[in-house]
C-alpha cells in the first residue's frame, strides 16, 4: 500500500441532512466535520446530523461527486438525495480514489 506523506493530502468528504427529512442532504469536504456541522448548524432552522463522511486520498474528490450529480442538485453544495443514496456516492468514489492512490483509508459512518 502506498504510504500517506502529506496528511493534508487527505479530506473528509462528509453528508449532511436534516434530522426528520428523508432530502435534501449535503455533500462536502472538511478537515473536521464537527466543526462544520456546526457552523452549518448556526444558519440553520433545521436541526442538522451528520450522516457519515468518509476520509478520502484526492481532495478532489468531492468536485468529481458534486459534477456527477449535478442533474439532482437542489442549491450549492445540497441535493436532492436521501443521504443514504448520497453516501454511497461518497464512499464508491472515495474507494475508487483510495485505490487509485494505493491507500488504504477506512470507512467511518457516524451513528446519526
Amino acid at each position: 500500500m502506498g504510504e500517506i506523506k502529506n496528511y493534508r493530502e487527505i479530506v473528509n468528504i462528509y453528508v449532511i441532512a436534516a434530522v426528520g427529512l428523508e432530502k435534501p442532504c449535503k455533500i462536502g469536504k472538511a478537515a473536521n466535520v464537527e466543526t462544520r456541522l456546526m457552523h452549518l448548524q448556526i444558519g440553520s432552522p433545521l436541526k442538522l446530523y451528520v450522516y457519515g463522511y468518509r476520509w478520502c486520498s484526492d481532495t478532489k474528490v468531492e468536485r468529481a461527486i458534486h459534477q456527477k450529480l449535478k442533474a439532482k442538485r437542489a442549491h450549492g453544495e445540497w441535493f436532492d438525495l436521501c443521504a443514504p443514496v448520497a453516501m454511497s456516492y461518497v464512499n464508491e468514489a472515495c474507494e475508487k480514489a483510495n485505490k487509485k492512490h494505493g491507500h488504504e483509508i477506512p470507512r467511518l459512518m457516524p451513528a446519526g
